[in-house]
């Protein structure tokens, strides 16, 4: 249970990384004074496509982990609930990482505030998904006992 813990707090810890290096690089490459994009109706389209890609891919992220944990408890093979709980973690963290990192580039590059909105919801969904023992303990609906 420790390596899967480890394995999926350093992909936790990676995206928040990820993010503050983005973000130096973007603020280096970008100047300041003008926007990648000029201000048009194909940025309000991608700002309206991301907003809502981020509406229904956290929540649904969320849901989906959570029915599919749920269905965990009817496996009697541990390994295989580890293994099926951290693959589902792993893709949890990837959709809302990933989130993340495209609110923060598009905030550079667009120059649209909503899109730090955005970049910090997707944040702190990130937070809620933080990986820990008890956590896991307490998804899988584990007993000291069992192991």
């Amino acid at each position: 249970m420790k390596k899967i813990i480890n394995q999926l707090t350093i992909l936790y810890y990676a995206f928040y990384a990820l993010a503050v290096v983005l973000a130096t690089i973007a603020y280096l490459i970008v100047e300041q004074d003008t926007a990648f994009v000029k201000p048009s109706t194909a940025e309000t389209v991608i700002i309206s496509v991301y907003i809502l890609f981020l509406i229904c891919s956290i929540p649904l992220a969320l849901k989906l982990f959570n029915m599919k944990v749920k269905k965990l408890s009817e496996i009697e093979s541990l390994e295989k609930k580890y293994e099926k709980y951290r693959m589902y973690s792993f893709w949890r963290l990837i959709v809302i990482g990933i989130n993340m990192l495209i609110g923060i580039g598009f905030f550079y590059f667009l120059r649209s505030e909503s899109m730090l909105f955005c970049a910090g919801i997707a944040a702190i969904a990130l937070v809620f998904c933080k990986p820990s023992e008890r956590k896991m303990e307490m998804e899988l609906e584990l007993n000291v006992e069992e192991e």
